[in-house]
């Protein structure tokens, strides 16, 4: 493309990096960052952010606001987790997980983020950009000044090899900061990655920290009840049989009952499971159902999804779209492959 880009050809013009380049960036950022606000909330969904929306400063608004945390996440259509580290390390998180899982058969329900993609896309965008705006033209202003010759078809052997020597440098300084802000967030991901494959993999929520000590049992009843079979609805299978041996049968069981079953003495002699076994369930969901769902949604270590590099490298398509447009306004599109 750069045989017929003479400084004074229409792709050229100063216009042409603001309105095809610049132009589109800031519509694209705009709508990335602003544009729930233009549904009005019609379209937008809500979310429910825990750390924002509990009230942190009031210890009694703050119980109230926890105690009524299950009922946030049955309400919740898909549970976001932006996972670092330390999530699994937290009770609390294994409680919102659990709770949520419970009440929700869709697998993909529950989606977990990595950290690397903002600081990654954000940086890929940046230096793609200052590579349109400052690279390029100084690349055309260099092979006019070197070899103007070039800007028409080459004639000679020397203005191939100026022109393959002066694209190879151009390529290598225009590529450079984008690979390097993907190297080095690349190497975050594959580390990141592997935590986390490991961390699912070796799950065990008696293993979770909690601020307060005294929450501790508190909270890991409360995820063995969410998985003791308890509340799921008995197998029954429809049988023939005379009408007066038929006995009806409730739609749902006294809460009396169903709480009576729980204690543990009187669960030692059913098949439900214990409380350790519970938690032993809960484990096992986590460290198969869970991290192959992870596997499924994110991709192996060296995964990355066809749109975020599209998204990535949307600079350098619109300038290569816009100038070669203008390329074929100018010459002709018959034309210009021969130029």
């Amino acid at each position: 493309i750069l045989y017929s880009a003479a400084p004074d050809s229409l792709a050229m013009n100063r216009w042409v990096c603001p309105l095809t380049v610049d132009l589109p960036l800031v519509v694209f950022f705009l709508f990335f960052f602003f544009g729930h606000t233009l549904t009005r909330e019609v379209w937008t969904p809500s979310v429910w952010f825990d750390k924002a929306c509990i009230n942190q400063a009031e210890s009694e608004k703050k119980k109230e606001a926890i105690g009524s945390l299950p009922d946030f996440l049955k309400r919740s259509a898909r549970l976001l987790v932006l996972w670092d580290e330390t999530y699994f390390d937290r009770l609390w998180c294994s409680l919102e997980i659990a709770t949520f899982a419970k009440h929700r058969s869709d697998p993909h329900a529950i989606r977990v983020l990595d950290r690397f993609v903002a600081p990654w896309l954000l940086g890929c965008l940046l230096s793609e950009w200052l590579i349109v705006r400052l690279v390029w033209p100084w690349f055309i202003a260099l092979i006019a000044a070197t070899s103007p010759s070039s800007f028409g078809k080459p004639d000679t052997v020397s203005d191939y090899v100026i022109l393959g020597i002066l694209g190879s440098i151009s390529s290598i300084i225009c590529q450079s900061p984008c690979a390097a802000v993907s190297a080095v967030c690349f190497t975050l991901k594959l580390q990141q990655r592997k935590v986390m494959l490991d961390s699912f993999a070796n799950f065990d929520i008696r293993c979770a920290q909690c601020a307060l000590a005294s929450d501790r049992p508190v909270l890991q009843a409360q995820i063995a009840r969410l998985f003791d079979e308890i509340d799921d609805k008995p197998i029954s299978v429809a049988v023939d049989g005379p009408e007066a041996l038929l006995i009806p049968a409730a739609a749902e069981e006294p809460e009396e009952l169903l709480e009576l079953v729980r204690n543990s003495s009187i669960r030692e002699i059913t098949s439900y499971p214990s409380h350790d076994d519970c938690l032993d369930i809960f484990n096992r969901y986590v460290r198969a159902e869970l991290y192959n769902q992870i596997i499924s949604d994110l991709g192996s270590a060296t995964y990355l999804h066809w749109w975020l590099a599209f998204l990535a490298f949307l600079p350098q398509q619109f300038f290569t779209v816009g100038f070669e447009f203008l390329q074929c306004e100018q010459m002709g599109c018959q034309a210009l492959p021969e130029v």
